[in-house]
């Protein structure tokens, strides 16, 4: 059986496109569910687009109309290969679960380092200092093991990494990501 590294591994022998792969809102719960089931099973709906709003993330993402918790950072960002290596060792390629994450994407997300910042598509975004890691919640879609692995990777940003929005601006499925260099 493989394990999680050796997947991951084998998906990177594949040049990296630099793209966004899936995008995803997360819904609110109706009202009257309770706290439980609200960290428990999100409702994550997959989307052709989003559109960035600065200071306030993923415009129809529940935290972007206030249930942003202790958080200030716009949305999470996770590369689509380590999603794809914990689906082929849980043997669930296809239509898994999700992770909470916003844009999933194929970009070598371990390069980067809090302050760095990116295009995406027509948005600005920076990389936040918050680190990303697998919560209870990543743990009950994908197993303990899952997030054992991805937390204790964490300077190779395998959870992924968390952003905020410097400038407004739509993202698409295939939108280019590219790093802005100051030197």
């Amino acid at each position: 059986m493989m394990d999680f590294e050796s997947a991951y591994q084998r998906l990177l022998e594949d040049e990296r496109t630099s793209k966004v792969e899936l995008l995803t809102l997360r819904s609110a719960h109706p009202e009257g569910t309770s706290k439980e089931v609200k960290r428990s099973s999100p409702i994550h709906n997959t989307v052709d687009h989003v559109v960035l709003i600065k200071g306030r993330g993923v415009r129809g993402d529940r935290s972007y109309d206030g249930d942003r918790g202790p958080y200030v950072e716009d949305l999470a960002i996770m590369d689509i290969k380590a999603l794809h290596a914990i689906r082929i060792v849980l043997s669930h390629m296809g239509d898994g679960p999700l992770p909470g994450d916003n844009l999933l994407c194929d970009y070598p997300l371990d390069a980067l380092r809090p302050g760095d910042v990116l295009w995406i598509g027509d948005a600005l975004v920076e990389i936040s200092p918050k680190a990303h890691t697998a919560c209870d919640r990543f743990a009950a879609r994908f197993g303990k093991d899952a997030a054992r692995w991805v937390n204790k990777n964490r300077d190779r940003n395998l959870r992924g990494v968390k952003a905020v929005v410097l400038q407004s601006g739509v993202v698409k499925v295939g939108s280019t990501i590219s790093e802005i260099s100051y030197e």
